[in-house]
């Protein structure tokens, strides 16, 4: 493997930067109450610190040597399609009962999805262990 994710924080980052914008743009513009910009403040502010946290710890971490086994993350649709299904569910409290049935079913399919990649995750922790035993004098 020689690919790696790496800066990680550059995504919060990104993220930080369209709220502060979003929260800049709100308040020059549309003159919204003080809830809606201390609200806006705080989302951008916390954010940008936890940006800044996840930086200073893959700055300490430092890049791994070559002979780790590298992680590559990606992404899990079946934990997005689960926060589509969440929110569906907390709309059909105004919507009505049809959207929580739809929301319920989106739900299953996540759940499956996700015991999926569990399993995907836990034979490859067990193919990379074996490597390891593999290529180790004994």
């Amino acid at each position: 493997m020689k690919r790696v994710v790496s800066r990680g924080s550059g995504v919060v980052l990104i993220w930080a930067l369209n709220l502060t914008i979003l929260w800049a743009v709100a308040w020059a513009i549309f003159d919204p109450d003080a809830m809606t910009v201390a609200l806006g403040a705080w989302m951008a502010g916390s954010v940008l610190v936890w940006a800044a946290s996840a930086w200073w710890r893959e700055r300490r971490a430092g890049r791994p040597s070559d002979e780790q086994p590298l992680t590559i993350v990606d992404a899990s649709h079946a934990t997005a399609l689960l926060a589509i299904a969440i929110i569906a569910a907390l709309l059909a409290t105004q919507f009505g009962p049809w959207l929580a049935y739809i929301s319920a079913g989106i739900a299953l399919v996540a759940a499956g999805g996700l015991v999926r990649e569990r399993r995907a995750a836990r034979a490859s922790l067990e193919q990379v262990r074996a490597a390891g035993r593999e290529e180790r004098p004994t």
